[in-house]
């Protein structure tokens, strides 16, 4: 579970991460372009959400957050 920050570490570098509530609203994105990274929410409210991670190879992958 997150508390106030997603920590994110992938083999390819990721371009971008948004964040979505599970009605499907987007709830926050972020630009990153490297291999590492950190997303603060403190913002965000307790409950779940989906992550789609973009890659700079074109690839997405889609993750399951739970913010405490």
């Amino acid at each position: 579970p997150i508390k106030d920050k997603l920590y994110l570490k992938n083999n390819s570098e990721i371009s971008k991460i948004s964040i979505y509530s599970i009605d499907g609203r987007l709830v926050s994105e972020k630009n990153i372009n490297s291999k590492e990274a950190e997303v603060a929410m403190p913002n965000v409210a307790a409950g779940s959400y989906i992550g789609v991670v973009k890659l700079s190879n074109g690839k997405t992958k889609s993750i399951k957050l739970i913010k405490k």
